[in-house]
């Protein structure tokens, strides 16, 4: 290419350092918006998938006790009603008596985020067998947006 001067010839070779400054400087706002937005997300996701774990044990629950195996549940729940401890939380089974009110509880821990550490998720089986669904908040970055549908 043919230049007519040297200073066409300098404004044709890139970007000047404020161009790049400015770029880096929208990369920066766009990222402070979208980190919180994504942390939110995946605690709250976090949240829901042990809520979902709870629901799951709890069906098996009712299962056993339509067995006649209850009384057994906390004390081996991998063998009563084949159940698998999450990496999120640690899971707590209460001791289902007659009539059957107790509850499993679920700390979240181990792979959880570090804003919801210690937040308790629990169901709560009433006598008349309706489940009911708690969120306790822990860890610092809990909101109670977080909270599934139908917990309290």
């Amino acid at each position: 290419m043919m230049y007519l001067n040297e200073k066409q010839h300098r404004q044709a070779d890139g970007f000047t350092l404020i161009e790049l400054m400015i770029v880096i400087a929208i990369i920066g706002v766009l990222a402070a918006i979208a980190f919180p937005a994504y942390t939110n997300y995946a605690y709250e996701s976090q949240i829901a998938r042990v809520h979902a774990e709870l629901g799951s044990n709890a069906r098996a629950v009712e299962n056993a006790m339509a067995n006649d195996l209850a009384a057994s549940i906390s004390s081996d729940p991998e063998g009563i009603i084949a159940f698998v401890d999450s990496d999120l939380s640690t899971t707590v089974f209460g001791a289902f008596t007659s009539p059957a009110t107790s509850t499993i509880t679920a700390t979240l821990d181990g792979t959880a985020g570090g804003g919801i550490q210690g937040t308790q998720v629990e169901l709560q089986r009433p006598a008349n067998g309706a489940w009911v669904c708690t969120v306790t908040g822990a860890g610092g970055g809990f909101k109670n947006s977080f909270k599934p549908s139908g917990c309290n």
